[in-house]
């Protein structure tokens, strides 16, 4: 590969911009020159066409935008007469292992994949991608900035940016701790700068999530997500996520729609916005003890589970707002409202049902409980503007 690069250079016709190459190549190519005119990308008429293979073994390949070197241990591209493809052998890319095929019709101008790979982690992405060894990460020179302050200029392989490939991915793993995403399956479609996801599904911490995903990567690279998470065990998220430090368990599903915008995490997460709908079944509230906002006395009302979680919420300005909540327990129903930050702190009203309290005598009717503090460390009082008339009616 370095002799046929240097060759190249040598006879003015650089194959490589900004990137190196090390290992084996065979080539077996012949020119097949016909009397009728074909028809080659972008509709240019061409009437040679280069039919045989090449084999990489040991391909080692460094390009300039991205941190760590793409391994090869075997490719083999095929020309025929009517296209191109690729047979990839456990390609090493991004932390990860790749295998499948990638071909394109001449008279095509978009390439079609079938890829699986073993696993992708954010974590990796990040060495790969990241701006830890140029002025500017991956991500930014896809969308033509040089850095934070410079203005927009060209991607050095401008070609990437003209891809337009569509296909099958499957991912063993999908890895953005601590939410995991496991026998990844979906359809993928590259045009540009746009990225689209549809159809995928895969197993969520023992349930399953289904939806549709689309990145546009512009300067201000922006995300859109539409999905449902069905029968997810509560208990196997509450042991990844360590402030819930196992706090919840049962079962639940959900629909979100989530949007957000910008680059890293703080530029996500502050521009988040999305809503969706909760359904849960026999969830438990460790550590949460609203004995207190059931009529009467129930002790053991703090370690029930509630055999019903039903509400709306709204994530916005860095929070989660949670609207029309109602769980129903043994000993009844509770509605809440009200908003946990992305900082952990909470600010939530419960109150015992409408429904329910219309039942109770006047005089026991049960009053509404703030549920404050943190994640970490709840604390249900009663609200002063609540205490005022129950010390009203004391002594007669």
């Amino acid at each position: 590969m370095q002799d046929w690069l240097a060759l190249s250079g040598s006879l003015a016709q650089p194959v490589n911009s900004g990137w190196t190459a090390e290992g084996g190549i065979a080539i077996k190519m012949r020119a097949d020159h016909r009397a009728e005119s074909l028809s080659g990308p972008g509709n240019v008429p061409v009437n040679v066409s280069w039919l045989g293979t090449i084999d990489f073994i040991g391909l080692t390949v460094s390009p300039s935008y991205i941190n760590q070197p793409l391994v090869f241990p075997k490719a083999h591209i095929e020309f025929a007469p009517l296209g191109r493809s690729v047979a990839l052998s456990s390609a090493e890319a991004f932390g990860a292992v790749w295998r499948g095929s990638i071909s394109r019709k001449y008279s095509d101008m978009q390439w079609n994949f079938d890829l699986s790979v073993d696993q992708l982690d954010a974590a990796e992405l990040d060495r790969w991608l990241g701006p830890r060894a140029r002025p500017a990460g991956f991500l930014a020179r896809f969308a033509g900035l040089n850095s934070a302050a410079a203005p927009a200029t060209p991607f050095p392989d401008a070609v990437v940016t003209r891809l337009e490939a569509r296909g099958r991915l499957r991912a063993g793993l999908i890895a953005i701790p601590p939410m995991r995403i496991e026998r990844f399956d979906g359809e993928a479609e590259l045009a540009g700068r746009t990225i689209r996801i549809r159809k995928a599904q895969g197993d969520f911490f023992g349930g399953k999530v289904s939806g549709s995903l689309d990145a546009l990567l512009l300067p201000d690279p922006t995300y859109d997500f539409q999905g449902r998470f069905d029968r997810v065990d509560l208990s196997e998220i509450g042991d990844a996520v360590a402030f819930l430090n196992a706090r919840i368990g049962g079962n639940a599903s959900a629909t979100l729609h989530l949007s957000a915008h910008g680059v890293g995490r703080q530029d996500l997460i502050g521009s988040m916005q999305g809503q969706g709908i909760l359904n849960g079944r026999n969830v438990e509230l460790r550590g949460f003890d609203l004995s207190a906002a059931f009529p009467g006395n129930h002790p053991d009302s703090a370690s029930d589970p509630f055999a019903s979680v039903q509400g709306t919420y709204r994530i916005q300005k860095r929070g989660i707002d949670l609207a029309n909540f109602v769980m129903e327990s043994s000993k009844g129903k509770l509605e809440a409202e009200g908003r946990i930050e992305f900082s952990h702190a909470l600010e939530i009203r419960v109150h015992t049902s409408i429904f329910q309290a219309a039942a109770a005598h006047a005089s026991a009717s049960p009053p509404s409980f703030l549920l404050g503090g943190t994640i970490e460390l709840p604390k249900l009082v009663l609200p002063q503007a609540a205490s005022k008339p129950a010390a009203r009616q004391g002594p007669r």
